[in-house]
């Protein structure tokens, strides 16, 4: 895990997070759960039939489509531009100025993803991505509240009823020493 905190639009730090855990609950009710979270900051920027993405707050407005619509504007005012003066079919690298924005933004976002085990009817969740400090006490407290999976239930004995005595068995005396057996090759 990479514990070095960045930031993003100037709010708190991030970390990045990875997580992966076995549990009884429905996928369907997990992803629902998880995206109804109660937090600051918190929003559903994504979402599939086994997977979301949350991010804090709305995506940005200024995004891949604004760029590309920008530099289209752009190469075509160069382009008419050039019509009148050849040498400035120069300023046509400047369509790329508005794509920069775009290779700087570093945005945390955080994707979860929920898979149904049917081999043995476990629920799979994996969570990955930056973590800022609202989403991780929320994603915390839900994540540790879900219930066991049903082959760690299956696995753990579970113990007798309270009043309940065993039946134990008496107990076994020790094996006897075993006897040395005489080296036959020493004999000849």
């Amino acid at each position: 895990m990479n514990r070095t905190p960045e930031r993003h639009r100037g709010a708190e730090p991030t970390i990045s997070y990875q997580l992966s855990r076995r549990t009884s609950r429905d996928p369907s009710r997990v992803l629902a759960d998880i995206a109804s979270l109660e937090a600051p900051g918190i929003e559903v920027v994504a979402r599939g039939a086994t997977q979301l993405v949350l991010a804090p707050g709305p995506p940005s407005r200024y995004g891949a489509g604004s760029a590309v619509t920008l530099g289209a504007v752009i190469t075509l005012a160069v382009l008419v531009a050039a019509a009148a003066s050849v040498p400035l079919i120069a300023l046509l690298p400047a369509a790329l100025l508005p794509g920069v924005p775009l290779l700087r933004r570093r945005e945390p976002r955080l994707a979860v993803g929920v898979l149904d085990d049917h081999e043995v009817g476990d629920t799979v969740v994996t969570v990955g991505g930056d973590m800022w400090s609202a989403l991780a006490v929320a994603l915390h407290s839900y994540l540790s509240s879900l219930p066991s999976s049903r082959t760690i239930d299956a696995a753990t004995p579970t113990p007798p009823p309270a009043g309940a005595v065993a039946a134990q068995a008496p107990p076994k005396e020790p094996d006897p020493p075993a006897q040395p057996t005489p080296d036959e090759s020493a004999a000849s």
